[in-house]
């Protein structure tokens, strides 16, 4: 049984993989080097955002062998991943330089900055990230494979849709993605802290424990998510922004073959160490 859940979560994730590389096909013929360029310049900023989310506070969830005390761990999640976004929105709101507007549907209604939908991609990114941590402590796996294919259908299918936006289409299109996935196991999310009512108290008291995870993970995680962002930032400032575009497809491109057959790999591993892990099996 164990080896036809994990035939079918790496059958899923490659699945996802291939979707997203038709996503790329579709990205390099209907947009220009400029759109991707400003397109991976949002997104890699986006990056340092969510890394932020959770407070590191997720990953040990799936290490507890405490039932409250992941409950008590998803709420400290929550709250912090809810006030790094909002701090997130009122520094873009009045630090950015530019103040464009999306209006996707010609209706003033939805007239938001652009600050507003990357703070609002940013915290269903984290949201995501929570949930999967969920999904992963309750061995949900399946659930939490199909909630990756579905981003990648909803992220190909709107980006199709929606291309007459251009950069704008691409950043409304993951920010779907997200939604999507998140849509598909919220439930989870919610079902495994229905009934409880944490004090302040439980959750000082929790969050201290385990401040080893964002003491010493955040640190590393930005330095990382922030060279990406400099990186690319280093590009456009030398040699523009369509030069910037043609790179970040070729970088890609040249990722797929690791993309389709690492990712469902890594998946797998991460599932055996917490099984593992949780069984006393790991220190």
């Amino acid at each position: 049984m164990r080896r036809i859940v994990e035939n079918k979560m790496v059958l899923v994730y490659g699945l996802a993989q291939l979707l997203n590389m038709l996503s790329i096909l579709i990205i390099g013929k209907n947009y220009t080097s400029d759109q991707y360029g400003v397109y991976v310049l949002v997104s890699s900023f986006a990056g340092i955002v969510i890394t932020l989310s959770n407070g590191k506070y997720h990953n040990n969830i799936i290490s507890s062998n405490i039932t409250n005390e992941k409950k008590l761990l998803v709420w400290v999640s929550l709250y912090t991943t809810i006030s790094v976004n909002i701090i997130c929105f009122i520094i873009l709101y009045f630090a950015a330089v530019f103040t464009l507007k999306l209006n996707y549907l010609n209706t003033e209604l939805l007239m938001l900055p652009a600050t507003f939908w990357i703070s609002l991609y940013c915290l269903i990114a984290g949201l995501n990230i929570l949930t999967d941590s969920v999904l992963n402590s309750q061995q949900l796996y399946s659930r939490m494979s199909f909630g990756r294919l579905i981003k990648s259908l909803f992220f190909l299918v709107s980006i199709f849709i929606f291309k007459e936006l251009g950069w704008r289409c691409l950043i409304l299109s993951i920010f779907i993605g997200q939604l999507s996935q998140f849509t598909m196991n919220a439930n989870i999310l919610l079902k495994f802290i229905t009934g409880t009512n944490p004090t302040k108290r439980e959750l000082v008291s929790v969050a201290k424990k385990y401040i080893a995870s964002p003491k010493y993970n955040i640190p590393l995680s930005l330095l990382i998510s922030s060279s990406d962002y400099i990186f690319y930032s280093l590009i456009r400032h030398f040699w523009g922004i369509n030069f910037l575009g043609n790179f970040s497809m070729a970088e890609k491109i040249i990722k797929i073959p690791v993309s389709l057959i690492g990712q469902p790999l890594a998946e797998i591993f991460f599932k055996k160490s917490a099984d593992n892990f949780s069984s006393g099996q790991l220190d």
